[in-house]
């Protein structure tokens, strides 16, 4: 699964990419700290999943999802925020987010959330790749 990571804070973002380099079914093809930025790598690299933060400079998370969802393949999107309240939940689900992770829960959530849609995007008939984590619970 080719996934672009998208947040403006920087430290967070590398913390991403360290977690999911431990995600052999997950590539991150792309990590962008904004949301015009993350918009152009999706038309150029055509992920399969874009990970990104609600707020945002310039163009927030919701105007990215907005504007990925016009692509002709559009991603599936993951918005995260710090904000966990339900008017934001349902902003973002109008817009078009597949699913909304409150960045608390996002170490917890996120790969789960990524196996389950690694196993819908993967080709019916073609079984999904594996994803093990070489993290062990603790």
């Amino acid at each position: 699964m080719r996934v672009i990571l998208v947040d403006d804070n920087v430290l967070f973002l590398e913390t991403l990419v360290a977690e999911l380099a431990c995600t052999p079914a997950v590539e991150v093809v792309g990590r962008a700290t904004g949301g015009v930025e993350g918009l152009k790598l999706a038309r150029e690299l055509e992920p399969d999943v874009v990970i990104s933060d609600l707020a945002m400079p310039c163009m927030n998370g919701l105007e990215l999802a907005h504007n990925l969802k016009q692509l002709p393949s559009p991603p599936r999107v993951v918005m995260m925020s710090m904000f966990d309240e339900p008017e934001y939940r349902e902003g973002a689900l109008l817009v078009g987010v597949d699913t909304y992770i409150a960045k608390h829960d996002v170490h917890s959530e996120l790969l789960p959330l990524l196996r389950r849609l690694n196993e819908e995007i993967a080709p019916r008939g073609a079984p999904a790749a594996a994803m093990q984590s070489a993290h062990t619970p603790g």
